[in-house]
Order: structure tokens, then sequence, then C-alpha cells
């Protein structure tokens, strides 16, 4: 929700705190965990940190293979961004 408020730096931390949670659950296989990868990875490059984006998007394209076409489109962009 707040990503799509135009604030994603305050989406950060609970998008880091869900993927932790998921890893330490061991429910990586889980679709909640390809949503979560995603939206950090999202948040992060809108809060101008896309070099922090891209190893989330790159396990987001390992876990799942739903919407590929738009992750892989996200990755592309942070890369650029990053450099």
């Amino acid at each position: 929700a707040l990503i799509g408020q135009g604030k994603p730096a305050e989406a950060v931390a609970p998008l880091q705190r869900s993927v932790v949670a998921f890893r330490a659950q061991d429910r990586k296989g889980d679709i909640g965990y390809a949503y979560a990868l995603y939206n950090l990875g999202n948040a992060l490059r809108l809060s101008g940190r896309p070099a922090d984006a891209i190893p989330f998007l790159e396990e987001r394209l390992q876990v799942s293979n739903y919407k590929r076409g738009v992750v892989k489109k996200e990755l592309e962009t942070a890369r650029k961004q990053a450099g």
C-alpha cells in the first residue's frame, strides 16, 4: 500500500521483515514470498537504492515464474539505474 501511496522508502522496512519471516519459516516456495521479494525490490529501486534491489529481483526470478516478464523489466530498470 505504501508503494502505491508514493512512499516506497517507508515500505522497505516492513517488506524486509516479511522476506526475513518467510525465510525463517522456510516458506520460500510460497507465492507470498515471491510477492514480498518483488515488492521489496521495487520499493528499494523506487526509493533510490537500485543496486540493493537487484539481488531480491534476481531471487524472485528463481523462485517463481509468475509474471516473469514484469519482474524481468523491473530488474532491467534496476540494473540500468544502478549503472
